[in-house]
């Protein structure tokens, strides 16, 4: 995926950040399965990571003048996943599962004085239950799960010393059914995302309409699926202990017929939420005021128009018939794409105060066929002689960058400054790291990355 992101950076200004290598520590540990996970404490004052293989786990903790000021050592069960965690009260919590269908909670409580841990585990019975997501909450940690039986769904807000409130919600048949996907059997599973500004964030993860966002005291979903053109957005209270539910109406889509092409999605960010639509005729770019759902600015553009508010080109990849990276220079090109598949919006910040926003297509590619089959085309397999038959998919992604003052939300002409995540890239094109081997979160007021360089057995840190 690196060349795909280089080509499209190149248009931007790739100026000289500093980053500092400030941790490394040698591991010694091989393979790919590694893990590295980190959670932070409310106040965002610490950090403790997780770095795990299959059968150990060991721990880094770090203030907030990115000092690592404790370390501990654990055994990891046979087939447990990391879930998350938080930190309060001088202690880290630590959440993990058996993925193997054991559905208790073992937890580590590792006292950061003194430098011991001790674990216990948490009876937890899933009966009819999903696991949905989790949030490392800072002081408290959330697990989600949804009941398809019921269209229920729970969430579990573990505190300190062993206590956990519950909150549960049915949704009505309609609302369960945009929030949901066919799980190919005879249900529907839960397809929401969350989202985590601090985090390193793919434009390929945000197609997905359903996203969660933690602030404060309250869990936020927010639904681009339910109704075309509205923003449907659901408050968990998890200390009032109340569900709240209002709509955001961006345009007229529900007036329009079933057979008109259009796709719609949107990201919420620092207070604002930033909204893309496409019809065959028309891009259109919304910025809101996410509590009041005021319209603060709106960027439009016809499919026989040049797109006069991008500072990249629209660079496609992951063709079938087009496989490498390269330019589409019409708008209609874009909206074709949009509207075969999902919408596409990430907005970041910059480290100028402004805001960076990603906008495109994202669609699931598959193709079948065999000897003398003629043309692939994507669609449904088509069975041949045993031997013969083959099917293979790919994801095909079209998108454009666009610039905003963060203050004004006007339009920034020119090239546009790299972000964190084309930095990351630039940085590590010649490291080798395991797939879930990286992290990225905030210390001080900057990006710290940290990631398990396989090629020198270490764990490293290096700020932004």
């Amino acid at each position: 995926m690196k060349l795909p992101l280089l080509l499209l950076t190149l248009p931007l200004v790739m100026s000289l950040h500093a980053q500092e290598k400030f941790f490394e520590e040698p591991i010694g540990w091989r393979g790919k399965s590694i893990e590295l996970h980190t959670i932070s404490d409310r106040d965002k004052e610490l950090n403790c990571l997780f770095l795990c293989n299959d059968d150990s786990i060991r721990v880094f903790l770090m203030d907030n003048k990115r000092s690592v000021i404790q370390h501990f050592y654990l055994n990891r069960l046979k087939d447990e996943q990391f879930l998350g965690g938080f930190i309060k009260g001088g202690k880290v919590y630590a959440f993990l599962q058996n993925s193997a269908g054991i559905s208790d909670l073992h937890v580590w409580m590792l006292d950061i004085a003194g430098g011991i841990g001790d674990d216990y585990t948490v009876p937890f019975a899933m009966r009819h239950e999903r696991a949905v997501e989790q949030i490392s909450a800072g002081d408290h940690f959330l697990f989600m799960t949804a009941n398809k039986k019921a269209s229920e769904f729970a969430i579990y807000d573990f505190g300190e010393n062993k206590t956990c409130d519950t909150l549960h919600y049915q949704f009505d048949a309609g609302i369960w059914k945009a929030l949901t996907t066919y799980d190919g059997g005879f249900g529907r599973e839960m397809a929401v995302m969350k989202v985590d500004p601090d985090g390193k964030m793919n434009p390929d993860m945000v197609h997905v309409p359903n996203k969660l966002y933690w602030m404060r005291d309250t869990l936020f979903l927010l639904m681009n699926k339910y109704e075309k053109g509205v923003t449907a957005v659901f408050s968990f209270d998890m200390r009032g202990k109340k569900v709240g539910f209002r709509k955001i109406t961006h345009n007229n889509a529900q007036s329009m017929d079933a057979e008109h092409a259009y796709v719609d999605n949107s990201m919420m960010l620092d207070g604002k939420l930033y909204f893309v639509s496409a019809e065959d005729n028309r891009l259109n770019v919304q910025i809101r005021d996410f509590n009041s759902g005021k319209l603060l600015h709106e960027y439009s553009a016809g499919r026989d128009d040049s797109i006069t508010f991008k500072n990249t080109p629209i660079i496609q990849e992951g063709s079938f018939y087009h496989p490498g990276a390269r330019e589409l220079g019409k708008t209609r090109q874009l909206l074709r794409k949009m509207v075969s598949g999902n919408a596409v919006l990430l907005a970041t910040r910059e480290d100028s105060g402004r805001v960076s926003l990603t906008i495109g297509a994202w669609q699931m590619m598959q193709r079948s066929g065999g000897f003398g089959a003629g043309p692939m085309m994507p669609g449904a397999p088509v069975f041949m002689s045993p031997g013969v038959y083959f099917r293979s998919s790919n994801v095909r992604s079209s998108r454009f960058k666009m610039q905003l003052d963060s203050a004004t939300l006007q339009y920034v002409p020119g090239d546009i400054s790299a972000d964190i995540g084309d930095r990351i890239e630039q940085y590590t094109d010649k490291i080798s790291i395991p797939p879930q081997g990286e992290n990225l979160f905030t210390n001080d007021g900057k990006y710290i990355y940290a990631f398990y360089n396989r090629d020198e057995h270490k764990i490293m840190l290096t700020s932004f």
